[in-house]
């Protein structure tokens, strides 16, 4: 079966002139705008009307699982972006070298290996009193003051 393509070379949808209404074919140019705004934080919903189609629609043509798909997209617009930032670099562009420095050295951090902290044990009874009498509450903050002014005691 060929299939048929329109004026911006687009394919027809298999349906063309029979009752009912056209499916959707997804175009190179939504399949663009779908990669960017799902990239850059759309719901599936937001960019479903973007589109003019319902979110089982664009699921069914561009992806099933948004997370999924929105840490693919979020790669490929990362690569396509250093691969320009690269293009232009290579010419003398200083700007563009600039760019790609900073992309360059957020993915050397990124490789570096990720250390938890280490949560703070908690204090016990005897040094939370130990410090608790040290600091001093209410009009005694005020009269003594901070260290060096006046209403220090000696």
């Amino acid at each position: 079966m060929s299939r048929d393509f329109d004026l911006f070379g687009n394919p027809l949808p298999a349906n063309r002139g029979r009752p009912g209404r056209n499916e959707h074919v997804p175009s190179a140019e939504n399949v663009n705008k779908v990669r960017l705004l799902v990239a850059i934080g759309w719901t599936a919903a937001q960019v479903a009307e973007e589109l003019g189609i319902s979110a089982p629609t664009l699921r069914k043509h561009y992806f099933r699982d948004l997370r999924k798909a929105r840490e693919i997209y979020i790669a490929q617009v990362r690569g396509e972006m250093a691969l320009r930032l690269q293009a232009e670099a290579a010419k003398g562009n200083v700007g563009a070298i600039r760019e790609l420095r900073k992309m360059m050295d957020l993915a050397e951090i990124d490789r570096l290996p990720k250390t938890p902290a280490k949560p703070a044990e908690p204090l016990g009874k005897k040094e939370r009193l130990r410090r608790a009498a040290h600091t001093p509450k209410g009009s005694w903050a005020e009269r003594l003051g901070e260290p060096g002014e006046q209403g220090e005691l000696h």
